[in-house]
């Protein structure tokens, strides 16, 4: 079945309207000047410092916590000792 000459012509220009508008579309979407990009630029150069900030901290907290862990562990095996010891006597 093909289609005549007219529908073919119709659905070929609603194909090539559809295809200008999405391209429209695209193109308003990303009206961005040079200025904006380097502000956009700046933000993010920032914001990945201080993301780097963060993960500094939480590395010293990490680390910080481990060693009260291993003094926890510790103070748990001599109190655990000093247990037995009285159970010895």
């Amino acid at each position: 079945m093909s289609l005549s000459f007219s529908a073919s012509l119709r659905l070929c220009g609603k194909s090539l309207l559809f295809v200008f508008c999405f391209l429209m579309l695209a193109l308003s979407a990303f009206p961005q000047t040079q200025k904006e990009l380097e502000e956009k630029k700046k933000r993010l150069q920032d914001d990945i410092k201080y993301t780097n900030k963060l993960l500094d901290e939480t590395e010293t907290s990490k680390k910080n916590s481990l060693t009260q862990l291993h003094l926890l562990n510790s103070k748990i095996s001599m109190r655990q000792e000093l247990i037995g010891t009285f159970l010895k006597e």
